[in-house]
C-alpha cells in the first residue's frame, strides 16, 4: 500500500512518531548544543517531549503511548519535568529501555507505568552531580544543599516506583562510585516489568550464515588466524582452539522475509514543498506540533547534570 507522507512524517526522523504515538525520548540531531549528545535528557528534549504528549492526549485521552529511551543521562531539573508530565498524562506510558538507561534515565525510567526493555540494556544510578562547587561558604552549604535534595527527590521516586525501601535508594545515591546493574539485577529490584526476548531468527538466518558458521573448515588455517592476532596483540596465543559444534537456531515461523518491493512512495499533495531533513530545526518541529508558524523558540541551559 503506498506511503502517504505529511509533515507530521517529517517529525519521526527527530523522534516524534504522532501516528503511531511512539516517542524516541533524548535530543534530536538538529537540536544539539556544542556540549550535548543524542539522547541526553535536556531542557530541549524536556519541552519538546511535554509538547508531544500534549498533542497526544488531546487527539486521543486514553489511548497508550509508547516512549523509547536510551540515555547516559542530562539535567535533573528536567528529569524531573519529564517524570511530573508522565506522572500527570491521562494516557498509559510503556516506556521500552536499551543501551545505556543511566543517571538521569535510571530515575525517568522507573515512572513508567509498563517498563520493558532490551537483554543487554545496561543500567546506571549515582549521586547526584553538579558543576565544580566554589565561591563563598554560603554559596557552597546552598549548593550542597540542593544536591541533598536532588538526592532525596530521586530516592523517593525510585522507592514508589520499585520493590526496595527508601533507605536502600538513599545508599545508592549517595555513594561516590557509579553502581551499573544489568537487566536482571534491575528486575530483582522492582524496577523492570519485563525483559524482552530476541526473536527467534532461524528462519532469517538461513543459507550463507548457516553455512559460514557449520559448513566444514580447515582447523589449521584457523589455528594460524588466532596466532597471527594474538601476536599483534604481544599476547602468548592460545595452543588449541576448540571451534563451536554445529547448531540449529530456533525458528519462528511468523519471522518470515518479504522478498516483495516495497510500494513506491508519494505525497499526498506533490505540489505541497515539503522542508528538507537538513532544514528542519527545533522551531520548526514546534510549528508542526503545535500548528503555530509564529511560534519562536528559545532554550535556556540547565547546569546541573545527572
Amino acid at each position: 500500500m503506498p506511503i502517504k507522507k505529511t509533515p507530521v512524517d517529517e517529525l519521526v526522523v527527530f523522534g516524534y512518531d504522532l501516528k503511531q504515538r511512539r516517542v524516541y525520548l533524548g535530543t534530536p540531531v538538529n537540536c544539539l548544543s556544542a556540549d550535548s549528545q543524542i539522547g541526553e535528557i535536556s531542557p530541549e528534549s524536556a519541552e519538546m517531549f511535554s509538547r508531544v504528549l500534549d498533542r497526544m492526549e488531546d487527539e486521543f485521552s486514553r489511548k497508550p503511548i509508547e516512549v523509547h529511551l536510551s540515555t547516559f543521562g542530562g539535567c535533573v531539573y528536567s528529569a524531573l519535568k519529564i517524570i511530573d508530565r508522565l506522572e500527570s498524562s491521562t494516557c498509559q506510558i510503556k516506556i521500552i529501555a536499551s543501551g545505556p538507561i543511566m543517571s538521569a534515565g535510571f530515575i525517568i525510567f522507573s515512572a513508567g507505568d509498563i517498563r520493558q526493555c532490551l537483554p543487554h540494556t545496561r543500567f546506571m544510578c549515582h549521586a547526584a552531580k553538579t558543576e565544580e562547587i566554589s565561591g563563598s561558604t554560603t554559596d557552597i552549604k546552598m549548593e550542597s544543599t540542593e544536591l541533598d535534595w536532588i538526592s532525596n527527590t530521586f530516592a523517593k521516586i525510585l522507592s514508589k516506583n520499585t520493590r526496595m525501601p527508601l533507605d536502600f535508594w538513599k545508599s545508592l545515591l549517595r555513594s561516590s562510585r557509579d553502581v551499573f546493574m544489568s537487566a536482571e539485577e534491575v528486575k530483582e529490584l522492582g524496577l523492570v516489568d519485563q525483559i524482552l526476548e530476541p526473536k527467534k531468527r532461524g528462519n532469517l538466518r538461513k543459507g550463507p550464515r548457516y553455512k559460514t558458521l557449520n559448513g566444514v573448515t580447515d582447523e589449521s588455517l584457523i589455528q594460524k588466524t588466532v596466532d597471527e592476532i594474538f601476536k599483534r596483540m604481544d599476547l602468548p596465543t592460545l595452543t588449541h582452539v576448540t571451534l563451536n559444534k554445529p547448531i540449529m537456531e530456533p525458528a519462528d515461523h511468523n519471522v518470515i522475509v518479504d522478498d516483495d518491493p516495497v510500494p513506491e512512495k508519494y505525497d499526498s499533495n506533490p505540489n505541497e514543498k515539503r522542508l528538507d531533513r537538513s532544514d528542519i530545526t527545533a522551531k520548526h518541529i514546534s510549528q508542526i506540533i503545535d500548528n503555530d508558524k509564529d511560534k519562536n523558540i528559545s532554550w535556556s541551559k540547565c547546569s546541573s547534570k545527572n
